[in-house]
């Protein structure tokens, strides 16, 4: 960043890089780290644009029209947080409308070790999936090795998130086992209505076709409807399952 501000002022600048240091740490910015799993469509915007010249009146036009579409996409993505925030805000006032937040979460199974196949308040953020067993050795980095995987359920009433830990000797991380973990969470947590009770179901989550957004989801959330666990959707239309923009991720910020 310095080179650049030295190409711009020129070499009255050459020896000012120690007060440049100083007066970058007192902005309130920093300087951030690469991101991963970003989204497909914004990608593609960028590179379609970092191919375009301003200069050229052609690419111009094409240049501008990319810059709509890349709005128009994030507007519809803030649009979709929008709708997140209310619904967890509903939930807060009227417990008949019940609001949650799955995605497959980071763990660490440092101090969890002995917990894998028990639902835990476990909250780690070293890495999406990790590997076990974890070792310096640098032959270690070669050889096959287990997972353990991470399904966080937020609650938006309560606040809180339960986490369901297990290992790839357990099970793996399709669908089977994300609806098994949230209708164990649904048994545990919610009991059944009486015959004029009626709760609502909204189910925030990614479009992942191996995990969330299938058939098989459908089906065991159809199952919730007929436990009397939620309100028959045919009659009330009170169940939703509630997908948005493909790679976007809905679980909640602050987890």
């Amino acid at each position: 960043m310095f080179q650049l501000f030295y190409a711009a002022v020129g070499p009255e600048a050459e020896n000012l890089e120690w007060l440049y240091r100083e007066v970058f740490r007192e902005q309130p910015i920093r300087i951030g780290t690469p991101r991963s799993d970003t989204c497909t469509t914004c990608d593609r915007i960028f590179v379609e644009m970092s191919k375009l010249d301003e200069a050229v009146p052609d690419q111009k036009i094409q240049l501008e029209t990319l810059q709509d579409q890349s709005m128009a996409h994030h507007m519809d993505a803030d649009s979709s947080y929008t709708a997140l925030k209310a619904d967890c805000n509903r939930s807060k006032d009227a417990r008949d409308f019940v609001t949650i937040c799955v995605d497959l979460q980071a763990v660490s199974v440092k101090k969890y070790s002995s917990m894998f196949s028990d639902y835990s308040n476990v909250y780690g953020f070293l890495t999406q999936v990790y590997s076990l067993p974890e070792l310096t050795n640098s032959l270690h980095y070669y050889k096959r090795k287990f997972n353990v995987l991470n399904l966080g359920i937020f609650d938006a009433y309560s606040e809180d998130t339960t986490m369901c830990v297990w290992t790839q000797m357990d099970a793996g991380r399709g669908s089977e086992e994300v609806l098994s973990c949230v209708l164990k969470y649904f048994r545990n947590n919610f009991a059944a209505l009486f015959p004029n009770e009626e709760r609502t179901l909204v189910i925030w989550s990614d479009r992942c076709v191996g995990q969330n957004n299938n058939f098989l989801q459908i089906l065991g959330y159809r199952y919730l409807i007929s436990s009397r666990l939620f309100t028959n959707v045919n009659q009330t239309h009170n169940y939703t399952f509630t997908f948005k923009i493909h790679k976007w991720s809905y679980i909640c910020r602050s987890l």
